[in-house]
């Protein structure tokens, strides 16, 4: 990130592209960095810059597949919008808006890819804004389990208020059955993009977001939760160079949490109960989890370590397996069995202080690892001291937790009315005898004053 403001780039950009040299055939993404790089742009900026004068209409992408991000295609082309050019078959359609819910996006606008949905760039035109926009792919549409899964992570991240959390402005399920969230949008991208870029994280910066990451699981491990699927891909980095955990959809409930902390979220883990337990990336899942138990804190634990390990070599965890091989048993082995090589030996000068704090985490026995949140904290505000003893570092930004969601009040005021109607009526029922009495004496009284005249005494003076 650098402090040249969007406009300057974009600028830039729309110069180079304007010059005879690009003018008639586009420039290629290497060309355009190198000429915002001239204005003293990065790369990140000049990428999201580049993205937003797509949004805008200021440019069109010439690419082999419209569908994807031409940002992350090494042979799109970008030109002026109106500059004559061989448009790719189906990259007109990707460029007409669709709408879900409250939400207009556009095909070419496309954020990320997972198993179960896609994430779209988003805009409401009400507010003004724009959002990452979650959709659950069409083929899960119909199976119920997906759409509860899907629900599930809407609800979990409706609770959770944190700065280092990405937050939920909306979502629903539209008439024909698709599921989407409306999150923020979070500009800078993935922390595996930005160590792709940067080779690997400099000690402090790695201490800083590790620590901003541990921070948010914690607040959202006071609810109980554990997210069950922490890598580079699922922590975004800002524009200003924090932190933000995303991407819950694997998350599930630590009983045991449940039971020492009432949460809100209890009502939620009833309804969705507990997912299987191996469930998320096999290459950075810890050792109890890969071998078949449910694993708790200490395991996202363990997950967080292995995350930021790749973060700080730039390569894969185990040196002998790639980071993306999906070879389970290669991967429960060299977890369950095999030691990764120290950073201290594998990075030069990495500090030793750091990498204890690593290898505690890295424990193959979850009791030698932290046992909370609060724990790791406590020695990751440490090394980020000595490492950067001119920062202030505020306190962990844990938010209170919210009360139990109430219950609909429509339900409520209903349920008041019909067991006020039933008390009434066994009311009524009980004091049946008491009221015979009362109307007996009251005649028997007026039986009395007729006969010995005083009720017309009382009348007629």
């Amino acid at each position: 990130m650098c402090d040249v403001p969007e406009s300057a780039i974009e600028e830039a950009l729309l110069a180079a592209l304007a010059s005879p040299a690009y003018k008639d055939a586009g420039a290629a993404q290497e060309e355009l960095l190198r000429a915002a790089g001239g204005a003293g742009a990065c790369e990140i900026d000049t990428l999201g810059a580049l993205r937003a004068l797509l949004r805008k209409g200021h440019l069109v992408a010439h690419t082999a597949n419209g569908s994807v991000d031409p940002t992350c295609d090494p042979s799109a082309r970008f030109m002026i919008a109106g500059t004559p050019g061989p448009a790719p078959e189906g990259l007109a359609a990707d460029r007409e808006p669709r709408r879900i819910g409250n939400y207009v996006y556009l095909p070419i606008d496309l954020l990320g890819r997972g198993k179960y949905g896609v994430v779209y760039l988003g805009w409401n035109d009400y507010l003004h804004r724009e959002v990452a926009l979650k959709i659950l792919a069409r083929e899960f549409t119909g199976n119920e389990k997906s759409r509860k899964r899907f629900a599930f992570e809407a609800r979990a991240l409706a609770q959770l208020d944190h700065p280092h959390i990405v937050k939920l402005y909306d979502g629903g399920q539209t008439p024909d059955g698709a599921c989407y969230l409306a999150m923020e949008y979070v500009e800078g991208g993935t922390l595996n993009r930005l160590t792709e870029k940067m080779g690997r994280l400099p000690p402090p910066l790695l201490a800083k977001y590790m620590y901003q990451a541990a921070d948010a699981l914690r607040a959202a491990h006071r609810h109980g939760l554990l997210h069950r699927d922490l890598k580079l891909e699922n922590l975004l980095v800002t524009s200003d160079g924090t932190i933000k955990v995303t991407d819950f959809n694997l998350a599930a409930f630590d009983v045991t949490a449940l039971e020492e902390i009432p949460s809100a979220f209890e009502s939620v883990a009833s309804e969705i109960g507990k997912p299987p337990p191996l469930v998320g990336t096999i290459a950075y899942m810890a050792p109890e989890r890969l071998n078949g138990q449910p694993g708790d804190v200490r395991s996202d634990i363990y997950s967080l370590a292995v995350t930021f390990y790749c973060a700080a070599c730039g390569g894969p965890f185990f040196e002998g397996i790639a980071k993306d091989s999906d070879v389970y048993f290669n991967w429960r082995w060299n977890h369950t069995y095999e030691t990764p090589r120290p950073l201290t030996e594998r990075v030069p000068e990495f500090p030793a202080s750091l990498w204890s704090v690593l290898d505690r985490c890295l424990s193959k026995e979850p009791d030698e690892r932290y046992s909370t949140w609060e724990e790791l904290l406590e020695d990751l505000a440490a090394v980020r001291r000595e490492l950067s003893p001119e920062e202030d570092f505020p306190a962990p930004a844990v938010a209170p937790r919210r009360p139990m969601p109430r219950r609909n009040p429509l339900r409520s005021a209903g349920l008041r009315l019909a067991v006020g109607a039933v008390a009434l009526i066994t009311l009524a029922v009980a004091a049946r005898p008491l009221i015979f009495w009362v109307w007996l004496f009251s005649v028997d009284a007026h039986a009395a004053a007729l006969t010995t005249g005083a009720f017309t005494t009382a009348v007629c003076p």
